[in-house]
């Protein structure tokens, strides 16, 4: 699932609920509950993966993570001008978490978190690029109305 989906539903649980403990349990389950649908995203070689450890994502695809990363705490901001904006916030952190830890593994191979990469590839739900993206679109729209 792209970050900025679990961006806004961790700023939308920020945002209905005051405790800041319920508000990173909530971010977190939910990280994972998106991740069960099935959705497309960002593709590595699963197989090498769980042979050796190694997670290979391409630079395009970080890159374009990293963009969809921007815009979500750009329409956090927008969307948290006038209420609980640090709550909105650490919500969303919270929601993008998981994948925060995904990247840093790539980065540093990490055999601590290995355990953890390969339970975050095995919830995975997949889907073709084109329903994938399709299911991806109605979550955001809804998701920026709901906050609206």
């Amino acid at each position: 699932m792209f970050n900025i989906i679990h961006m806004l539903l961790g700023a939308l649980i920020g945002r209905e609920f005051d405790n800041l403990f319920f508000i990173a349990v909530l971010g977190l389950v939910s990280h994972f509950l998106l991740d069960m649908l099935p959705h497309w995203d960002v593709k590595y070689d699963r197989q090498k993966f769980r042979e050796n450890g190694e997670l290979d994502i391409e630079k395009k695809f970080i890159f374009f993570n990293f963009f969809l990363f921007i815009v979500g705490l750009m329409l956090v901001f927008v969307l948290s001008r006038h209420n609980r904006q640090d709550h909105m916030f650490f919500g969303a952190l919270m929601a993008v978490s998981p994948d925060l830890i995904n990247l840093l593994y790539a980065k540093t191979k990490n055999k601590w978190i290995t355990g953890y990469v390969k339970f975050h590839s095995r919830i995975q739900g997949e889907n073709s690029f084109l329903l994938g993206s399709l299911l991806q679109a109605a979550l955001l729209i809804t998701l920026v109305m709901v906050l609206f």
